[in-house]
This record gives structure tokens, C-alpha cells and sequence, in this order.
């Protein structure tokens, strides 16, 4: 009985405390400012995945390129900022290791970091020539994290196999 009567009081109180709160004014500082970053008319890309933005207001998202018909991974800090490509889907040889063929798919959204670096994982398309990477072994599905800034991407892990 005690119990159900200290509840009802804390309730009261808390009830009180902020009926209160509420009779005096409400300040209110923060004041947003919206701004549309990417724009598929203007830019001729179409985003394909969410969105992550650091506190300098670095935006990194995944669009589509419809003229190029490959994705990419970019940034952008304002409207008219021209996009700086991460990476895409483009064949690239040899990348990131022997018999790769750059990526085939990214299938993460985007992480990005203070410094405007960009993590993200991406599914490794392989030759399947020269005879090396013909292999079984070599045709397996192969996975590997990334990170960029719109430069040579650094490998943070691979699902390596021997070529």
C-alpha cells in the first residue's frame, strides 16, 4: 500500500515540477538550417542507399550514375559542390589484390569519419583469366572493408585466398 502511495506522490510531483517548468518561457537557441545536397536533375546521380554526415557537414552517400551505369560511393559538403568519388563499381585489374577486378557490388551504407574518410564494405568482382584465377578456389565470393577519401582506397580487411 505504502508503495502505490510513493508512486502516486512521485508521479504528483513530477507532474507539478513540470507544470511549472511550463509556465515559465520556453527559450529556444537551436535554429536548423536544411539544405538539399544532392539533387538528381542537377547532379545526374541518383542515391541508392542512406546517407551518413560527419560534424563538418560531410555528406557520403551510394548513388547511381544512369550515364555511366555503374554505382559510386561519394561526398559532398554543399549543394554545389562537385561530388568527389570514393569508389564505384568500375572494373579496376588486379585491385585490391592478384586476379580482383575491383568491386561488383557495395552493399553497406557508408560510414564517415571527422576526417572525411569514408568506410565501406564491398563484394570483389574476379577474373576467372589468366589460369590462375580460373581456379575454384580463385571464383569464390570475396568480401573486403574499405576506406577513402577520394584517393587510393586503403583495404582494412580482405577475404583473401591464395591466387
Amino acid at each position: 500500500m505504502w508503495r502505490k502511495s510513493l508512486l502516486r506522490l512521485c508521479l504528483l510531483s513530477s507532474l507539478l515540477g513540470h507544470a511549472a517548468a511550463q509556465t515559465e518561457p520556453v527559450e529556444r537557441t537551436a535554429k536548423y538550417e536544411f539544405t538539399t545536397i544532392l539533387n538528381s536533375k542537377r547532379d545526374r546521380l541518383e542515391p541508392t542507399r542512406c546517407a551518413a554526415m560527419n560534424t563538418q557537414g560531410i555528406v557520403a552517400v551510394q548513388v547511381r550514375d544512369p550515364a555511366l551505369g555503374i554505382n559510386k560511393l561519394i561526398t559532398k559538403r554543399a549543394a554545389n559542390d562537385a561530388p568527389r568519388v570514393i569508389a564505384d563499381t568500375r572494373s579496376v585489374p588486379n585491385f585490391p589484390t592478384f586476379c580482383d577486378n575491383g568491386m561488383n557490388l557495395i552493399p553497406s551504407d557508408p560510414t564517415i569519419n571527422e576526417l572525411g574518410e569514408v568506410a565501406f564494405q564491398g563484394n570483389l568482382r574476379r577474373f576467372t583469366t589468366p589460369a590462375e584465377c580460373g581456379t575454384t578456389e580463385q571464383r569464390a565470393r570475396r568480401q573486403g572493408v574499405f576506406l577513402g577519401s577520394g584517393g587510393p582506397l586503403t583495404t582494412i580487411a580482405h577475404t583473401i585466398m591464395r591466387p
